[in-house]
């Protein structure tokens, strides 16, 4: 049996007995090191204090203006657009702040922070159920030296970070500083982990707004909080032999119901005020091979997507086909096609083309009827795609249009109901086995109705989709440029996100962007924050590496500024 299948049948509770009583074996032959742990040729420890506003947003706190928030901010690298988290639950977020992986890996839902199958995520009986380690777990492996602590007025967070030296459930936010003071006293600390719950219950209790007075009163007392605790960091009696970053952040911006973008702010005495922003297209590189497939899907759409047997629709995005391959499926709301069965609609690449399939199998309809496009698409070039379906006395027509002109048109009346409850999905899809993609595909736009071809031509190379004369009618609209995070945001009026699975990333095109987009010659990357980020710039500062099988999701983009930390 594999250590994976041991965890699964033994627990949380006795893993985490295992991490204490094999921390030190794992690195029992260590070469000498005579300085103590974070410290820099010239002694100085580095040491890193993280403390969450839990419910506070990026807008409410750009526009606070609190006091002690903007001393901060002084000596710091910031956010205001941190990318909200796919799962807006108190424990979701938490476990991705604090094992620095997104929901999609770690799928912990609720209090009991045990993983729970959702979503995409299938699981067997022969399956082993994934175990990410939070940060506390990698700093007593990696140095079981430094102390750590973490405070919160959170039982079950408490009870989840009990590997921690000191790990708190305390009374209040209040209680928080008190005690976070208090720990402050100890030399050996090293890391210290806070949490202030105070607003997300005052916005749970009124508005998450300025205007609400309560908000208002809570987010003032944490800010004076976190005043005095910064106070007494600068008091520590080691203090001039330190060199702590503070990181200030929130689990999640606004309600679980309304969750809205977070904030980030990484303050050091020797960084420059800057705030941190999104350059350019930054969008998923969608790759799919054997067994590892980069999609995303919308998981429960109400009925939105569904396009019955006669609804009228359009579906457009622009594309950028890398390689040519035959028969993937890359966007569409489908059951995926096996042989002639299929449900739905699906666009898929056919090597250097594309075609659209339309069934209805699973409703009584006719199933696989495939319309393929004549225009030469897989070359390496973006191109704008355009689906129309329009019913018209009582006959369903399809009509495709690449880079706004028409291309091809098909009766699909035969086809009957597509409705389906598989998701609305962008990224790989199967159909008859095929496995390879390799593309891009951003301004993903749908209609609920069917637009002419003189609207499709005029528009394509739209960079404000709320001048698009049947704006009224979008109903989605993905443009695929979040930069960061587990979702792809849906920028319409309605319409819903899109959360990514597999082995995402992000990818900054520069200059090599569609019509619809601006490009830009900035040699420098965007820095688009989110909450994985927190462990990967931790990690940084204290100068760990982190190990490949952690499998952390984080970028530590703290080293873009090596300059400023560095400089003599």
């Amino acid at each position: 049996m594999n250590n994976m299948a041991i965890i699964k049948k033994m627990g949380f509770g006795v893993l985490s007995m295992i991490l204490l009583a094999t921390a030190c074996k794992k690195y029992a032959d260590p070469s000498p090191y005579f300085e103590e742990y974070g410290a820099d040729s010239t002694g100085t420890q580095r040491k890193v204090l993280i403390i969450s506003i839990d419910g506070a947003s990026g807008a409410v706190m750009k526009a606070a203006k609190l006091p002690n928030i903007e001393g901060l901010l002084e000596t710091a690298k910031y956010s205001f657009a941190e990318i909200k988290e796919v799962k807006a639950t108190d424990a979701a977020t938490w476990t991705t702040m604090l094992t620095g992986v997104g929901f999609s890996k770690h799928q912990v839902y609720d209090s009991s922070f045990q993983y729970v199958p959702g979503g995409d995520v299938s699981q067997g009986e022969d399956e082993v159920t994934p175990y990410f380690p939070n940060t506390l777990n990698y700093l007593l492996q990696q140095k079981p030296e430094y102390k750590t602590a973490l405070v919160t007025p959170w039982p079950a967070l408490a009870h989840y970070s009990r590997v921690a030296d000191h790990s708190l459930a305390v009374k209040n936010d209040a209680t928080v500083r008190d005690s976070a003071v208090r720990i402050l006293k100890e030399n050996t600390l090293g890391v210290m982990i806070l949490d202030f719950n105070s607003v997300e219950l005052a916005g749970n209790a009124g508005k998450f707004d300025l205007n609400d007075p309560g908000f208002k009163s809570a987010l003032d007392k944490v800010d004076s909080y976190i005043g005095d605790v910064v106070k007494a960091v600068k008091e520590r009696d080691n203090a001039a032999n330190e060199d702590w970053l503070i990181m200030v952040t929130t689990n999640r911006g606004g309600s679980v119901t309304d969750p809205q973008n977070g904030f980030i702010i990484a303050s050091n005495s020797k960084l420059k005020k800057e705030e941190l922003k999104k350059v350019g297209l930054n969008t998923i590189h969608f790759l799919s091979n054997a067994g590892n497939h980069v999609s995303s899907y919308v998981p429960d759409d109400k009925g939105l997507y569904n396009m019955g047997s006669d609804k009228d629709f359009t579906v457009q995005f622009q594309v950028n086909f890398k390689k040519g391959f035959s028969w993937p499926g890359f966007l569409g709301k489908s059951t995926g096609l096996d042989g002639s069965k299929t449900t739905g609609w699906t666009f898929m690449q056919v090597t250097g083309n594309y075609a659209v399939v339309f069934g209805g199998t699973d409703n009584g309809g006719s199933g696989k009827q495939q319309i393929n496009a004549t225009a030469t698409t897989g070359d390496n070039r973006w191109h704008t795609i355009t689906l129309t379906v329009k019913t018209d006395a009582g006959k369903r027509t399809a009509t495709l249009y690449t880079d706004g002109a028409f291309d091809v048109s098909a009766d699909i009346t035969s086809r009957g109901n597509l409705n389906t409850e598989s998701p609305l999905r962008l990224g790989y899809n199967k159909i008859d086995g095929s496995m390879n993609l390799d593309y891009h595909l951003v301004d993903l736009e749908i209609f609920d109705k069917a637009l002419d071809a003189s609207t499709i031509a005029a528009n394509i190379a739209l960079k404000d989709i709320t001048k698009h004369p049947d704006y009224k009618n979008l109903i989605g609209y993905w443009p695929v440029d979040d930069g960061g995070g587990g979702l792809i945001a849906n920028k319409a009026p309605v319409g819903y996100d899109l959360q990514l699975t597999g082995p995402f990333k992000w990818e900054a095109l520069g200059a090599d962007v569609p019509v619809s987009m601006v490009p830009t010659t900035s040699i420098d990357p965007s820095v688009v924050p989110v909450t994985v980020d927190v462990v990967a710039n931790m990690f940084y500062w204290l100068k760990i590496e982190p190990i490949g099988d952690w499998s952390l999701d984080g970028a530590p983009w703290l080293t873009r500024f090596e300059r400023e930390i560095y400089q003599q």
